[in-house]
Parts: C-alpha cells; structure tokens; sequence
C-alpha cells in the first residue's frame, strides 16, 4: 500500500503544473481534466486505447495540423484552422506547449430534440 502510494506521488511530481499561458489556451472542462478533476459531463470519452488511456474528442484551433498530428493526436476532420481531434490526457499536454495552438474546447454529445 505504502509502495503504491509513493509510486502515485513519483507519477503526479513528474507532471510539471500548468503554467498560466497553458491554462489559457484551454477551456474549464479541459484545464479541469488536466488538473486532476476527470469527472466533468461535458468531456467525451470517444474510445478507450488498448494501453488503458482515455481518449477525449476536442475541438482545436491550429494553424499546423501535422504539429497537431505529431503529438499522437488523431485529428478526424478539419474546416481551416478548426481541427475535431482525438487526444488522450498525455497528447493534451503535448498540444497545449504547441505555439500554434490558440486554443482547445472539449467536445460535445449532440442530441436530436424532438420537436412537437
């Protein structure tokens, strides 16, 4: 147990905390699941990799789709600089130190409303 502990608390040391030009390049949902608070309803999951690691569906505006493509991030489709990207926590971090990223939004479920 103490062993565990100590492995988690080497894990979180090893994530240097956001600086302030980071934190604004994202929007609440994402500066909270890059903060350690992953229970937020607005995040969507699209899929869960093989190694275990949650993917979230983002919407960011990139000048550089291949830079955004480098991190590991899938991006799924593109209209200008407004990429649909496919990311997982780890990627998250690697996008928000791109200089060509202005800014990350989580995505969002669309439901159809019934009109009566």
């Amino acid at each position: 147990m103490v062993t565990a502990v100590a492995l988690l608390g080497l894990r979180c040391a090893s994530v240097p905390p956001l600086s302030d030009a980071q934190k604004r390049k994202l929007d609440p949902s994402l500066l909270q699941l890059l903060t350690g608070h992953s229970d937020d309803p607005r995040l969507v999951v699209t899929r869960v990799r093989d190694d275990g690691e949650e993917e979230y569906a983002i919407i960011v505006k990139s000048t550089d789709r291949q830079g955004v493509e480098a991190t590991g991030a899938f991006v799924s489709s593109a209209f200008g600089n407004i990429l649909v990207v496919h990311a997982t926590r780890k990627e998250l971090r690697k996008l928000i130190d791109l200089s060509s990223v202005e800014f990350m939004e989580s995505g969002s479920k669309n439901v159809p409303q019934q009109v009566h």
